[in-house]
């Protein structure tokens, strides 16, 4: 698990700190704060250092790109990248290529997931749910959709509809149904479980899984349940996750939900000068941000 991490030239930051990661960490701040870039970041780092991973959008080609970690057991790595311009142009612009080292030598990769802000899900996500009925390990998933949507009787089915597979539900209604029309904040709540079920681990590290704008999409009403869910799901799958959102709902329903040694609020402020910090909320301050309703995006 992460417990620290460092951002140096990377689109609007240039050096931010995050420290005090926990299992569970909720990015929050106003918009265009980076709280996306820090889960693009932690991927970038955890996952391989992969360079189809790298935004380049707002990268200097003057600094040097580095992103450093710390987890648990104290171990340290480093991943950097410089970007230069080739003299072949586009009619975007010059196409950028990467150099990327690392140093020192990484460890085995993390095993990282990303759930992108929009709600749909993707054949992806409808074959791993095919893969999980095969091998019987659906209980997890029937458990936690009840969560929000009680009357469903079983897993959802996958059918072919027009050539392309589709989730249908059945809750005692005398026809399959859509999973569409139950709602979005039902489909969510699928593919985040989905996601921290499935982030295939390296054998020695762990597994991380990014949700960006986690609310998207669920009424405020199911958003403790889906925090439930999150929790559950992720200390028995070993996951830690980075989230980000912009609800003050979202926020209340976390700290409700995920205990207070698992949970840890990042929220990151911009100056005038555009300098962006990273404040992390203990206990007592999340606590006092409940309880007194202050800011949070």
């Amino acid at each position: 698990m992460l417990t620290d991490l460092r951002i140096r030239n990377y689109r609007l930051f240039d050096d931010l700190t995050v420290r005090g990661l926990k299992r569970v960490n909720l990015f929050i701040g106003k918009n265009n704060s980076g709280k996306s870039t820090v889960l693009e970041a932690a991927a970038l780092l955890a996952g391989g250092h992969s360079p189809g991973v790298l935004v380049f959008r707002n990268l200097d080609a003057s600094k040097e790109l580095v992103i450093a970690a710390t987890d648990a057991s104290r171990n340290e790595w480093t991943f950097t990248a410089t970007v230069k311009r080739s003299s072949v142009s586009t009619v975007t612009g010059d196409r950028p290529e990467v150099n990327f080292s690392v140093d020192p030598p990484p460890g085995p990769s993390y095993g990282v997931g990303y759930v992108p802000n929009n709600v749909g899900l993707v054949v992806r996500e409808v074959e791993v749910l095919s893969r999980l009925r095969r091998d019987q390990r659906t209980e997890v998933v029937l458990d936690i959709l009840r969560r929000i949507e009680p009357r469903i009787q079983g897993v959802p089915e996958v059918l072919m509809v027009d050539g392309e597979p589709r989730l249908y539900c059945d809750i005692g209604a005398g026809r399959l149904l859509p999973l569409e029309l139950m709602g979005q904040g039902l489909v969510r709540a699928l593919r985040l479980v989905l996601a921290l079920e499935h982030v295939s681990p390296s054998p020695t590290a762990g597994k991380l899984l990014m949700i960006d704008e986690i609310e998207n999409g669920i009424h405020h009403e199911a958003l403790i349940d889906t925090w439930l869910a999150v929790d559950e799901a992720s200390r028995r799958s070993g996951t830690q996750v980075f989230a980000t959102t912009h609800s003050y709902e979202c926020l209340q329903s976390a700290s409700k939900a995920v205990p207070p040694k698992d949970l840890a609020m990042h929220r990151l402020e911009v100056d005038e000068g555009r300098t962006v910090r990273c404040v992390t909320l203990d206990s007592e301050a999340i606590e006092a941000t409940m309880r007194y309703g202050f800011e949070v995006r």
